[in-house]
């Protein structure tokens, strides 16, 4: 399962959902340990983080309400502070991420800008919900 985030040559991936005490979860606050996959301008990283479901089921209303609106920002950040998301309608109808990721030792980080037409989106909310109805029931 993976949630990709951006368009073909620019994108962050969400991939290798584990849970972090090895039993799924469902609840708001249970963790899942994901790799986020970055490709930017030819530079690739593969960091570590973890994530709680909360975060994703909240990271959905809001690429809902972007997608619908064209003209809602909003914050993706986790818990653990691994990831960092900004996205931003611009009037050219691109959506602009600018984020940060960082290890899970926090000792190194790597800050980009995706801009990206909104055309990415519906197969990124299609992602998420798919994510989330796969984890419930499942505790």
């Amino acid at each position: 399962m993976k949630i990709k985030i951006g368009n073909n040559s620019e994108y962050l991936i969400f991939t290798n959902f584990s849970p972090e005490n090895g039993e799924k979860g469902e609840f708001a606050n249970d963790f899942y340990n994901v790799s986020l996959q970055l490709n930017v301008n030819g530079i690739t990283s593969n960091i570590g983080a973890s994530i709680r479901v909360g975060e994703l089921s909240q990271l959905y209303t809001d690429l809902l309400k972007l997608y619908d609106t064209l003209k809602y920002s909003f914050v993706f950040s986790s818990i653990e502070d691994n990831v960092n998301l900004h996205f931003t309608p611009t009037v050219t109808g691109q959506i602009e991420i600018k984020g940060y990721l960082r290890n899970s030792d926090y000792t190194g980080s790597i800050d980009f800008t995706i801009e990206a037409d909104q055309t990415f989106m519906p197969s990124t909310i299609k992602e998420v919900k798919k994510f989330l109805e796969s984890i419930v029931g499942e505790n």
